[in-house]
Order: C-alpha cells, then sequence, then structure tokens
C-alpha cells in the first residue's frame, strides 16, 4: 500500500454537526478521558508505525511483496 493512496483515502472526523455547548456543560467523567486519550494515543501509534514500515526498504522488495 502507498502512503500518498492512505493519506489521500483519510479525512478528519465531522465534528460540525456536534453541539459544543452541551458538550461542555455536561462534561467527561474520569473513563472517558481515559478512553478518548488511550484512543488518541493508540490512532497517532498505528499512523506512525505504519509510516515506519511503508518506508522501510525491505517493503519495497519483492520478498514482501
Amino acid at each position: 500500500m502507498r502512503m500518498e493512496a492512505y493519506l489521500e483515502n483519510s479525512d478528519k472526523i465531522e465534528t460540525s454537526d456536534l453541539d459544543w455547548a452541551s458538550a461542555k456543560s455536561v462534561g467527561l467523567n474520569e473513563n472517558e478521558k481515559f478512553i478518548l486519550t488511550y484512543f488518541s494515543d493508540i490512532e497517532l501509534q498505528t499512523f506512525v508505525y505504519m509510516r515506519m514500515l511503508i518506508n522501510m526498504k525491505i517493503a519495497l522488495s519483492e520478498i514482501a511483496i
């Protein structure tokens, strides 16, 4: 998989339809804060790891294909 193809098909999550004032007034409990932080870290690490693998010379060799 080419990194360019991945990036071309990736997009930000649409949040314009969320009521941020309501969300702010309700807030987050400790479990929700933990889950959001955890998955944010996992998403970043997945992207960084995939980019690292794709950019390795072995990924372009016939053995890897």
